[in-house]
């Protein structure tokens, strides 16, 4: 298998990354025309929490407000987004980067 074949290989911490980002996009555009996210919104989010503090300890979890059914979509929307942007910071460089290009913001690519 050359290196063109071979498969593509991610860390938890970058995968729990892209599902963050990709959590808080459909939720900014639920919230943003006053869509009420449901419970399976509500659901994904306390995982993704659990995920995240399986990932890291200490002051990014301390304190951090409980997900509950009742919490408001903005409320979720800001809580997604801290989670969000801490997981980033997890994140090596190499990691950082192709986060950044798959949202069009790295460095070009030479294709042969």
């Amino acid at each position: 298998m050359d290196e063109k074949e071979s498969p593509i290989k991610r860390s938890g911490t970058f995968m729990l990354a892209a599902q963050l980002e990709g959590f808080c996009i459909g939720l900014r555009q639920i919230v943003s025309i006053g869509i009420t996210p449901g419970k399976l919104s509500v659901d994904l989010l306390k995982k993704l929490f659990k995920d995240f503090t399986q990932t890291t300890h200490g002051k990014p979890v301390e304190n951090f407000p409980e997900i509950i059914d009742s919490t408001p979509g903005a409320d979720l929307l800001i809580l997604a987004e801290t989670l969000r942007s801490t997981m980033m910071a997890f994140l090596t460089p190499d990691e950082t980067e192709e986060h950044n290009k798959s949202f069009g913001f790295g460095k070009d690519r030479n294709i042969d």
